[in-house]
């Protein structure tokens, strides 16, 4: 039997501890529910599909492959145990060798700008992407990391007080998740991570595209 991936030991929703039925929903799960109803919408929406063409330049297959790509790291923040801790009961059974001595809880974590934080500041780094890649990224990641309605643009990562193992742990997962939805949602467009996306006024320009469409 093969190891299951560290990113599948995350939760993205969790129900209440007294509430019936499975007490979580896996993040990357849920992560592929949110970029599956993108796609979807992006086949109906002949209106979706011209404006964000329009705003990459590019042809329909690989503006796609970019547009579903950044929605799948929309909740990229969670993968993080300040996160992980709000909910201590989907917690426990997906990592069952954490103990509460391991990190401590943070009520003020918010993970859409530290989602944004993470990539930018740490793991742009360990991927090996350029300085000229991370810029490309950045609003890209703003606009989806910022989906709670506040963008982020100059958020810095801070650590948690947590176990280096645990700090390792996040991290690996982060990186998991970025690998895997490359070639789910790149590899198939001729595309990877190294690649600038669009540039960076597209990510503005595809917001207002999104608007429009749901207009219609």
């Amino acid at each position: 039997m093969e190891p299951v991936s560290t990113m599948l030991g995350y939760w993205g929703k969790a129900r209440n501890s007294d509430a019936d039925g499975p007490p979580y929903h896996l993040l990357a799960y849920h992560s592929l529910d949110v970029a599956a109803v993108a796609a979807e919408w992006w086949e109906q929406s002949r209106v979706l599909r011209s404006q964000c063409c329009y705003a990459t330049g590019l042809e329909e297959e690989q503006t796609c492959a970019w547009v579903v790509f950044f929605i799948a790291l929309h909740d990229y923040g969670k993968w993080d145990i300040r996160f992980q801790l709000k909910a201590p009961h989907a917690l426990q059974p997906l990592y069952p060798a954490f103990t509460p001595a391991l990190a401590e809880p943070d009520s003020r974590y918010f993970h859409g700008p530290q989602g944004y934080a993470w990539f930018i500041w740490e793991d742009s780094s360990r991927l090996g992407l350029s300085d000229e890649s991370r810029e490309s990224w950045q609003p890209w990641l703003a606009a989806v990391t910022g989906h709670h309605g506040s963008l982020p643009d100059n958020a810095e990562a801070a650590a948690p007080i947590a176990a280096e193992t645990i700090i390792e742990r996040d991290c690996t997962a982060r990186i998991e998740w970025l690998r895997a939805i490359e070639a789910l949602f790149l590899r198939p467009a001729g595309l990877c991570l190294e690649e600038l996306p669009p540039p960076p006024g597209s990510a503005g320009r595809i917001l207002c595209g999104v608007r429009l469409a749901r207009l219609q």
